[in-house]
Parts: C-alpha cells; structure tokens; sequence
C-alpha cells in the first residue's frame, strides 16, 4: 500500500520518500513534500490485537490517535490510508477544525486504556495541534487511491 500511495503522489507533483526517518524515534510510512506542502501519510492494514477484539473501534481509534499525535505535526498535512474495503474509526477530536476538549479527554482515555499513560497526557496536551487532515483509501487491485480531505 505504501508503493501505490507514493506512486500516487507522485504522479500529483510531490516529492515522495517511504519510510522516511521524522526524528530518532519516528518512521513515516510516505512522506511527500510539493507544491509548498508536506504530507505524512500513515498506512493503516487494520491489524487488531486478538486481545483487544471485544473493544475493537475503540482500540482502532486510539491507534490512529496515536499514530495522529506521532506524525500530525512533523507535516503539514497528514493523512491515514487504508485499504479501501476497511473503514476506520477516525478520531473525530483530531480532525483538522474540530478542537474540543471534551472529546478530547473521552478519546485520552482510550488511548490511555490501549497505550498508556504518557500517551494520553501527549494527546491532552497535544491534541488541539495534531490533526487529521484526511484519509486515503487505497484499491489495492486497481492500484488507485481515493483522497478525503476532513
């Protein structure tokens, strides 16, 4: 899915890079830079942990959180792409607009419950910057991708 998104973004115009090194810690999955913007997309397979499968949306949804507050703000735009068959729980307190602490503080918790502590405090404290700017829903067997901009 990485090749097809940044093949995709190439033929917009962006300079793309896979698996490029954000800081010590952090690997985006694409990066692309053009046009005057950068872009980290994140791909999402929809792997869940056997463990977690009776909390299921709630953990995908702390996972993109987390994903969000990893990448958001080392671009300015960032998106998750998932195979277009899969529809993921985006976190609606980290679309790009939308600051609210309440939601916040309720999606704080699932990610507390998934990812810890210090996960939840980042995400309280970061939230309102790292946003979602959309998704991108990848067909795999056309090799194409759908672009939503939130």
């Amino acid at each position: 899915m990485q090749l097809i998104v940044a093949e995709k973004l190439r033929e917009l115009g962006f300079d793309v890079s896979i698996e490029h090194q954000i800081d010590d810690v952090h690997i985006a999955d694409v990066y692309a830079q053009g046009y005057d913007r950068s872009l980290i997309v994140e791909v999402e397979t929809g792997y869940l942990p056997p463990m977690f499968i009776d909390r299921a949306e709630e953990y995908m949804e702390a996972k993109i959180a987390v994903k969000a507050l990893k990448y958001s703000c080392a671009a300015d735009e960032f998106y998750v792409a998932t195979p277009s068959y899969l529809r993921l729980p985006i976190p609606r307190a980290l679309l790009t607009g939308a600051t609210n602490l309440n939601e916040l503080k309720v999606l704080g918790s699932k990610v507390r419950d998934f990812f810890g502590d210090k996960w939840e405090a980042l995400l309280l404290n970061k939230g309102s910057d790292c946003k979602i700017s959309g998704a991108m829903y990848v067909n795999i067997s056309k090799r194409d991708i759908y672009i939503v901009k939130f």
